[in-house]
């Protein structure tokens, strides 16, 4: 195996992001893995994708970043080229719902929510809720409440497929319950009309925002009632600006990029590492032969921000190392040219 040369650089970048990516400086990341098989909607997260998905970090309370939560919340996410799954896991000592009636308002009662933001523009995004009865609510909001949005309940979220599972029982003070788990899944074809210009499905390394919420009603004293999110709001749930990112990957491009880099007659670029970062990341790349290796970045518009050559690079492995100390947060590009070859573009996050 040969030995990879480090060749550090210093990178020093001021810039600023277009759309909603440019409110994305505190929110968590989440890489969606895609789906290897189909996957079975019956509550359960059970299925090897499933284990093989990422966690979530717990969720937190709304407006409150000291407290930890009365109970447990965590979430994971997978896609196929139909669908974005969603499965939830809600630590419960007593699951509460009553509510059977499609659209009724769940979050008066146990229920989690999910908010979608395609194009990341803080606008037209869709809103579903799921209780543990498998009871349902969906909407799309034209922009937050707060900026004046209008909603349309009336707009129903059709093939979406729902199933629950329930370690305990439902609306019954005498025992004591362990936990519920749902999945979710829903079509692509159903979101299109909210972000028309992004890929459906998405393509690997798409970025979307998203928000997961639960609501714990099922203690008898109010003031145990919890407001919890994957990514802390500040407040309420319509705060588009502070959703989650959901970051697409494809396995397939994770699997291929495994393989011994010197097998390739072309440079090979790796995911920088670690990746989203706050101090410094690790670029690696491969190149079959002596090669001007340039680095090149750019924002998430395609505005060039930043470039750096090496010369006389031997065919082997090498690192840049990008130190972000003036990097201002946000997501942007950055591929690698050596002669006629330009790598495709990697995305890089910072904190």
């Amino acid at each position: 195996m040969m030995n990879k040369k480090l060749l550090y650089f210093t990178v020093i970048i001021s810039f600023s992001l277009n759309s909603g990516e440019a409110n994305a400086q505190n929110e968590p990341v989440y890489i969606v893995k895609k789906a290897s098989s189909t996957i079975n909607i019956n509550g359960i997260l059970d299925e090897k994708d499933w284990i093989n998905a990422d966690t979530t970090s717990h969720f937190v309370i709304l407006g409150n970043n000291v407290a930890p939560p009365l109970t447990t919340t965590w979430a994971k996410m997978l896609w196929d080229n139909e669908n974005l799954y969603i499965g939830m896991y809600c630590q419960d000592k007593n699951i509460w719902a009553q509510m059977t009636t499609h659209d009724a308002p769940l979050y008066m009662e146990d229920a989690v929510e999910v908010y979608i933001d395609a194009d990341q523009d803080g606008m037209n995004y869709i809103e579903f809720e799921l209780n543990p009865l498998n009871t349902t609510f969906d909407l799309w909001l034209t922009r937050p409440y707060a900026n004046g949005g209008i909603a349309h309940p009336d707009w129903n979220f059709v093939n979406v497929t729902t199933a629950v599972k329930i370690n305990g029982t439902i609306a019954d003070s005498s025992d004591v319950d362990s936990s519920w788990t749902c999945e979710m899944k829903f079509p692509f074809s159903e979101m299109q009309f909210v972000a028309p210009d992004m890929n459906y499905p998405p393509q690997n390394n798409d970025i979307w925002r998203i928000n997961l919420y639960r609501f714990d009603r099922g203690n008898p004293d109010v003031s145990k009632h919890e407001e919890t999110g994957w990514s802390q709001t500040g407040g309420g749930q319509h705060v588009p600006a502070k959703f989650g990112v959901l970051w697409f990957k494809n396995n397939i491009t994770q699997v291929a990029q495994t393989k011994d880099p010197a097998l390739s007659d072309r440079p090979v670029l790796f995911q920088n590492f670690p990746n989203p970062f706050r101090t410094s990341t690790s670029v690696d790349y491969y190149v079959p032969k002596a090669s001007i290796v340039t680095l090149r970045i750019f924002d998430m518009v395609g505005v060039p921000i930043f470039s750096i050559s090496n010369r006389n690079i031997q065919g082997g492995q090498y690192s840049f190392i990008v130190n972000a100390n003036s990097l201002k947060p946000g997501i942007y590009n950055y591929t690698i040219q050596t002669g006629i070859y330009i790598t495709d573009a990697r995305k890089m996050i910072v904190l």
